[in-house]
């Protein structure tokens, strides 16, 4: 969809609005939280969000210099970076955290979900058209052996883009 819309919505106040992690809650164990979030106001039931998709409050975030304090915190706790910064963004912003209509960060996993590997039942709205696509799990279009249906969407919008690229799974044996 046309990204423009996000740029409408109101962060409140929120530093960061962040769509729901199709996990659900920080208690899941593809997660690797710690088992006692009590130091930081939390529990294992929880929301979970995903930070592939952001919208700041660029002056809150600013002001309270958050950037700055979850450098800090990774540096200080490198073992909450076990998937990237999301974990440390879930426990230090905990509370704190707007929600986003998970339209805004569809995570694909479906491969794994229609296989019966995983299941999903965290996402009441997994299945409403989305607006923006994430690729989150290891199947990713610009890899050759990718089989998800949504990978002609992801080059169609990629040629779009002034970065030239030939596709994976277009390569030449020569090469």
């Amino acid at each position: 969809s046309d990204i423009s819309m996000l740029f409408d919505e109101d962060p409140g106040d929120f530093p960061v609005k962040l769509a729901p992690d199709w996990t659900g809650h920080m208690g899941h164990p593809l997660l690797d939280m710690p088992k006692d979030l009590s130091p930081w106001g939390a529990s294992l039931s929880d929301k979970y969000f995903n930070v592939g998709v952001q919208l700041l409050n660029l002056s809150m975030w600013r002001e309270e210099k958050i950037s700055e304090m979850l450098m800090e915190k990774a540096r200080l706790h490198p073992e909450l970076m076990f998937i990237a910064d999301q974990n440390l963004v879930n426990l230090y912003l905990y509370g704190r955290i707007g929600e986003l209509s998970p339209r805004w960060n569809k995570q694909f996993v479906y491969r794994k979900i229609r296989e019966g590997e995983w299941k999903m039942p965290y996402c009441v709205h997994a299945w409403d058209p989305p607006h923006i696509i994430h690729f989150v799990s290891e199947e990713k279009p610009w890899l050759p052996n990718c089989a998800l249906p949504e990978k002609e969407l992801f080059f169609r919008y990629w040629q779009k883009t002034k970065f030239p690229f030939q596709r994976p799974d277009q390569a030449s044996e020569s090469e």
